[in-house]
């Protein structure tokens, strides 16, 4: 039995975990809930060793680890893998799993390493990146999947995963599950932190719930019903009414895409691909992260030169009245190390605001910082809090806040909901949904077909850079998981 016995851990003023107990047995899948900054991740890093908790302590089959130590975890048997991968990401996908289990019988034989790898990332249904791939040239939902694939090579007695679904496609959601039906048949333990209470009722054995950094409901039945395990998480009866596409006509091209063509290493990453954004829409992009998404964002926020094709915004706008949100907040949208006002700052239409004859009006941004904090319900002592001190899911809100308060025209949005808890996400929706309906225009990139089948109009997918957009009768998950996964004819 793994057991978590009166964790408590402060990070300066926020009050993480507070008095938390926590089980779970041999043969169990035991999911853990609970809405941003609940704990969550403090507690699955608590039991991996990575962070020392202040009063309390974890053992497994009646045996003490050692806090803080990462090592004697792993050593223990104990394995993670991260919302936000812990990869390193200027050496290749091979060297990061020869860090693992792999090639054990030739230590760093990076062939042995990636034939091994290829194996296990085949039965999961994974496409491995190509040979020698740097991983900070690869996609968040390829570094995780590569996180898993090494957390996995340990052969672990206990398996902790943060969100794992969220970067899988549809046609390695069933892959997954299987994996953690065979863990369990195994003996092993899965402690599985999700946001998705369908797959969580559908394959956990338990579910425990925090709240505010303490637990709430442990190891409940997953006959729990979804209404029920959403009151634990919010303390509230309801959650904000989930948002819906507009019906009304979309107006004026604001933006069009012509031929736009990107090539890295001899091949296309975007190809040729041609797309309108209409005001008064929200138009999807669907797809398996990889297969160019990334680098279209960062043409369209001028990070990259497009190798052919243009990029068009009509009259009276440029790039000055779009605003992109990145999926990898850690890495692209924030500076961890920055504070709350400093971060928003970042956006220049907030920063202009605040800056007269090149002198800086603090508090007035703080100000701004507080008001942001309030208003997209971000949980952190105050806009003098470090970016780095918020969960991750606080962390998104806070990029979506800032991308959102200068007014912009056009909303470009990747996996924008990624790793936000349910009351979080609706009101991200209701914000889309509430910007369009005022003739702004959003490209919405995502992997969640839920999310792009109940708020666009105008459904696309992506396959190996190229789009194509969908009919109407193609617009179920099935059909729209083959053409995710290339299918098109």
């Amino acid at each position: 039995m793994l057991s978590a016995r009166a964790i408590t851990k402060r990070f300066g003023r926020t009050l993480a975990l507070e008095g938390v107990d926590f089980d779970a047995h041999a043969g169990e899948i035991h999911a853990l809930l609970g809405e941003n900054g609940a704990g969550k991740t403090t507690l699955m890093n608590v039991i991996a060793g990575a962070t020392r908790p202040d009063f309390g302590e974890v053992t497994l089959d009646g045996v003490a680890l050692n806090a803080g130590s990462p090592h004697d975890a792993l050593k223990a048997g104990i394995a993670a893998v991260h919302q936000s991968p812990m990869l390193f990401e200027r050496m290749s996908w091979e060297e990061n799993l020869a860090l693992g289990g792999f090639g054990r019988g030739g230590k760093y034989d990076l062939r042995t390493v990636a034939t091994e790898a290829a194996a296990l990332a085949s039965r999961l249904g994974f496409q491995l990146p190509p040979a020698g791939t740097i991983l900070e040239q690869r996609s968040v939902s390829e570094r995780v999947r590569l996180e898993l694939l090494r957390a996995l090579s340990f052969e672990p007695l206990v398996l902790i995963l943060d969100e794992p679904t969220s970067v899988l496609a549809p046609s390695e959601l069933a892959g997954f599950l299987e994996l953690l039906q065979r863990l369990r048949a195994d003996g092993r333990i899965v402690v599985w932190i999700t946001h998705k209470l369908a797959e969580a009722r559908a394959a956990a054995d338990r579910i425990t719930v925090l709240r505010q950094g303490s637990v709430v409901a442990h190891g409940i039945s997953p006959a729990t019903s979804e209404p029920e395990l959403a009151q634990l998480m919010i303390g509230e009866l309801a959650i904000a009414d989930t948002a819906e596409a507009s019906t009304q006509e979309p107006g004026e091209t604001v933006l069009a895409l012509d031929k736009l063509t990107l090539i890295e290493d001899g091949r296309p990453v975007v190809d040729s691909l041609t797309l309108e954004l209409r005001s008064g829409e929200i138009a999807g992009l669907a797809g398996v992260d990889g297969n160019g998404q990334t680098e279209l964002v960062e043409l369209l926020a001028r990070v990259r030169t497009p190798s052919a094709g243009s990029i068009r915004f009509a009259a009276g706008n440029d790039i000055s009245k779009m605003a992109v949100i990145p999926q990898d907040r850690d890495h692209d949208g924030l500076v961890l190390d920055m504070t709350l006002w400093e971060n928003l700052l970042l956006e220049r239409g907030l920063r202009e605001r605040f800056v007269k004859q090149s002198w800086l009006d603090v508090e007035k941004a703080k100000e701004l910082g507080a008001e942001l904090i309030a208003r997209f319900k971000i949980r952190a002592p105050g806009p003098d809090a470090l970016a780095a001190e918020l969960s991750g899911g606080n962390r998104q809100r806070l990029e979506v806040g800032r991308a959102m308060a200068p007014g912009p025209k056009i909303i470009v949005a990747h996996n924008i909901c990624r790793g936000l808890d349910l009351a979080a996400t609706a009101d991200v929706h209701r914000a889309l949904v509430d910007f369009a309906a005022a003739d702004g225009a959003v490209l919405l990139i995502s992997s969640d077909l839920d999310e792009l089948l109940a708020l666009c109009g105008r459904l696309f997918v992506i396959s190996g850079g190229r789009i194509r957009e969908t009919a109407p009768a193609e617009r179920t998950p099935e059909r729209l998981g083959r053409l995710m996964a290339g299918a098109w004819n």
